[in-house]
């Protein structure tokens, strides 16, 4: 058993009580039918830093302590059923205590050149999402946790399939604060991002990839007319399997049937603990495979701990969207119109403010409205059959006064 106080070491705790640690830190068993792999001996292992063998030993004395039940569980990703282990009411009861002695022990926070010796409770603080989990696994014979090993930024994964090119980028301060409070912030895993055609979605979502790449292992799909569920998975495997990952890529052999409650299984072993974020561009609506794949896919992100989703649609069609709403796995936000001095810089020539004025009005500020009223192109409007037979003029006019330049 672990002594109060003192330096904290990777022998202080025991095995077991590290697992009783782990199985307090992963998600709860909610269905036998759709168990967490967190929960299984491998889950264990590969949490905890230990070898199969000693998982299995370990499992048995926590049972004959009481501390722990055994369930036959099927396991997303996998076929057969397996051993899954969830507490009971006296070792959720001593998992806690061991987690509030592990908090007051003290380590040294290495950074760089950098150390600051600090409690368990304030170091976790400054490792951000990191569990006493991963801190146990970190933490040497010395109590030092070393976080400059981790992966540098030069080593993180980049994928990207259909990636537009960047284009001139004005405003929306505002909104990308927004998305970086989610990313960095927020609970909720996924964040649909919804607005009309030529709102600038696409644009806004770019802009912060590129912010992004350097911090988190980045996946970009752009939903082309020409691309299918299955396509989509072939490149979300390519990604994985560029971060040494193949649960996803084994599953997409050819010639073997797709089982979607498996690919959800080998999506969340593929994600791991790394920080990862997804960026689906706009996902197709509706539609029986595109809803059952969306729904696959956003299942394993919610049981991932650092990965985030972002997918972007015109019209907003996220499935059982009040559950995942209720649940606090997603998050909303509705793209409006560019401000009018962002809508200005759009433009390609000078014109009087009371013509811009008008253009603004009548556009709301969208980006490619803007665009296309400055070029004349009207038959290329959305809706235009809703505008009045005034705003129609004007249109008409600004069009000749185009052509007449």
């Amino acid at each position: 058993m672990a002594k109060k106080g003192g330096r904290l070491a990777d022998k202080t705790f025991t095995i077991n009580e590290k697992i009783l640690i782990h199985l307090k830190e992963s998600p709860p068993l909610r269905d036998s039918m759709d168990a967490p792999h967190a929960l299984t001996q491998h889950g264990i292992s590969e949490s905890v830093g230990i070898r199969i063998n000693h998982v299995s030993r370990a499992m048995k004395s926590l049972r004959k302590d009481g501390f722990v039940d055994e369930v036959s569980g099927r396991v997303r990703g996998e076929v057969r059923k397996r051993k899954v282990y969830t507490l009971t009411d006296s070792g959720l009861s001593k998992s806690q205590k061991i987690i509030k002695k592990v908090a007051s022990k003290k380590v040294l926070l290495r950074k760089g050149k950098t150390s600051k010796e600090l409690t368990v409770e304030d170091a976790l603080d400054r490792m951000g999402k990191t569990t006493t989990t991963t801190l146990l696994r970190l933490v040497d014979s010395e109590g030092v946790v070393d976080v400059s090993a981790g992966k540098k930024a030069e080593d993180l994964t980049t994928f990207s399939k259909g990636l537009p090119k960047e284009e001139p980028f004005y405003g929306r301060k505002g909104e990308m604060a927004v998305l970086e409070e989610w990313l960095e912030s927020r609970k909720e895993r996924i964040l649909s991002l919804a607005g009309d055609r030529g709102m600038g979605k696409t644009s806004l979502v770019l802009h912060a990839y590129h912010e992004w790449i350097p911090r988190r292992n980045s996946f970009w799909f752009s939903f082309q007319e020409w691309e299918t569920g299955a396509s989509f998975l072939e490149a979300l495997s390519d990604f994985f399997k560029d971060m040494g990952r193949t649960n996803l890529k084994s599953h997409l052999k050819v010639g073997k049937k797709i089982d979607l409650w498996e690919v959800s299984g080998s999506v969340e072993r593929d994600l791991g603990e790394g920080k990862n974020v997804l960026i689906l561009d706009e996902y197709p609506s509706g539609g029986k495979e595109n809803e059952t794949l969306l729904v696959t896919i956003m299942e394993a992100i919610a049981r991932v701990e650092d990965t985030k989703m972002l997918i972007t649609q015109s019209a907003r069609s996220v499935p059982n969207r009040r559950e995942y709403l209720a649940r606090g796995v997603l998050a909303e936000m509705d793209l409006l119109g560019l401000d009018k001095k962002s809508c200005e810089q759009l433009l390609s020539r000078k014109i009087s403010a009371s013509e811009f004025d008008k253009i603004y009005r009548l556009t709301e500020g969208n980006p490619l409205h803007v665009k296309l009223m400055e070029a004349g192109k009207l038959e290329e409007l959305i809706d235009t059959k809703d505008y009045t037979s005034e705003e129609l003029a004007l249109l008409k006019y600004m069009k000749i006064i185009k052509e007449s330049k």
